[in-house]
C-alpha cells in the first residue's frame, strides 16, 4: 500500500522503519509482518465433501480499471469474498502489494479487530485516524474458510479501484493458496497452499516464469519481479530486463530507458490513461505495439500495446532512470491459462 500511495510523506515515514521492513521484505512473498498468522480452515456447512474442502473452483470476472483512450481496453480481475456469511463485494487481484486493502467505508460495515497503525504508515500525519490494520473473523473464499482476513483500512485509498469494488487482495492473501486461472472460461481453481507439498495442478506443456523479490529499502517494501524479453514486432534483436508483476495495472508499461533500448518511439495518436498511485491520479502515456517473451524452456511470445511511461512511475519500484524496466500488467498475463504459486515463487503460462 505504501507503493500504491507512494507519496513523499509516506516514503519518509516508512524510511524510519526501513531496517525492520527491509528484513521482512527480503524473506519472500507475503512478507508483511503480522501479529497473528492468517489461518485457513476447510469449510464447514458450505462443503458437502470433506475431501474436497481444500480445493474449489469458482468464477471470477474482469472490470475496466479506468477509461482508456486509443486501442487499449484496460481491465483488472475481481474475486468475491464473504465475511461472516455476508457478501463483502468484489476485490481486485493485486500482485504488487504485500498487503491487502479495504475501503474504510466497507470496513465499518463488518465487525473487525483493530491492530493499530501498520508499520509502513507509522509517523504519517493523521495515520492513527486514517490508516489501520484490521482483521475480519470468519471470512470465506467460495467454500474455503479463513479464520481471519487481515487487511489495511485506509481512508481514500480506494480511489484507484473500479466502481463498486471493496478493496484489493495482495500477496499476503495470495500466498495462502495456489491458483489456476482460466482466462478463457473466467474460472479459477483455488487450493490451500501446502508448505513443501507438490503443486496441485497439471502444468505439463506450460512455460514456467520464475518470480523474484525486489526490495525497496526507502519504503521497507518489496515487489515481485520476473525476467522478460522485449522487441519491436518482427525484430530479431531483443532487450532483456527485470519486470514488475502487477495484475492491478491493466496494461504493460515500459520506462523511457526500455523504449530507447528497443527503438520504441511514440507512433501515431494512440494513448492510454493509466492510474499512478493509490490516490487515483491518472497519467496519459503514448502507446506502442511491442512483443514480449515470457517464461523459460521456449518463451511464450505475446504482442500487445504497451504504454511508454515516465521514469517516476518506476522510481516507486526502485528503478533508476537509466535501467530498462517494464511493468507487466493484466493484459499481457491474463491470456489463456495461468497457474500462480507464490510459495513456489513461480507462474506457469499456457503456450
Amino acid at each position: 500500500q505504501a507503493l500504491r500511495s507512494a507519496t513523499p510523506a509516506a516514503a519518509a515515514a516508512a524510511a524510519a522503519g526501513a531496517a525492520s521492513g527491509t528484513k521482512a521484505a527480503a524473506a519472500g512473498f507475503g512478507d508483511e509482518p503480522k501479529t497473528k498468522k492468517q489461518g485457513v480452515k476447510p469449510a464447514g456447512e458450505k462443503a458437502a465433501n470433506p475431501e474436497k474442502r481444500r480445493t474449489i473452483t469458482m468464477p471470477f470476472r474482469s472490470a475496466p480499471c479506468v477509461e482508456q483512450h486509443g486501442v487499449l481496453g484496460g481491465r483488472v480481475f475481481l474475486i468475491d469474498v464473504e465475511i461472516k456469511g455476508q457478501y463483502a463485494g468484489t476485490w481486485v487481484i493485486d500482485t504488487v502489494s504485500a498487503t491487502s486493502m479495504v475501503r474504510s467505508e466497507i470496513c465499518e460495515q463488518f465487525r473487525h479487530k483493530d491492530y493499530g497503525v501498520p508499520h509502513w504508515a507509522v509517523g504519517q500525519e493523521g495515520s492513527e485516524y486514517t490508516t489501520r490494520l484490521v482483521g475480519f473473523p470468519n471470512a470465506w473464499l467460495g467454500s474455503i474458510h479463513l479464520d481471519e482476513l487481515r487487511v489495511t483500512s485506509s481512508v481514500g485509498a480506494g480511489a484507484a479501484l473500479p466502481p463498486g469494488c471493496s478493496g484489493t487482495l495482495g500477496r499476503d492473501f495470495f500466498s495462502l493458496f495456489d491458483w489456476d486461472f482460466d482466462f478463457t472460461k473466467m474460472m479459477v481453481t483455488v487450493s490451500v497452499a501446502s508448505k513443501g507439498g507438490p503443486l496441485p495442478f497439471d502444468v505439463v506443456g506450460m512455460r514456467p516464469l520464475p518470480l523474484s523479490i525486489r526490495v525497496i529499502p526507502l519504503v521497507g517494501q518489496s515487489v515481485p519481479t520476473c525476467q522478460v524479453d522485449v522487441r519491436l514486432p518482427g525484430a530479431a534483436e531483443c532487450t532483456s530486463c527485470e519486470a514488475v508483476l502487477d495484475l492491478m495495472m491493466p496494461c504493460v508499461v515500459c520506462n523511457p530507458a526500455m523504449a530507447r533500448a528497443v527503438g520504441a518511439l511514440p507512433k501515431g495518436r494512440a494513448v492510454a490513461e493509466v492510474v499512478c498511485g493509490g490516490g487515483g491520479d491518472r497519467e496519459i502515456f503514448p502507446l506502442r505495439e511491442l512483443t514480449f517473451g515470457l517464461g523459460s524452456g521456449g518463451p511464450v511470445s505475446r504482442t500487445t500495446s504497451a504504454a511508454l511511461g515516465e521514469s517516476e512511475v518506476f522510481a516507486a519500484c526502485g528503478f533508476d532512470s537509466e535501467t530498462p524496466a517494464v511493468i507487466v500488467g493484466a493484459d499481457l498475463i491474463g491470456q489463456g491459462r495461468m497457474v500462480m504459486s507464490l510459495r513456489k515463487k513461480c507462474l506457469w503460462l499456457s503456450v
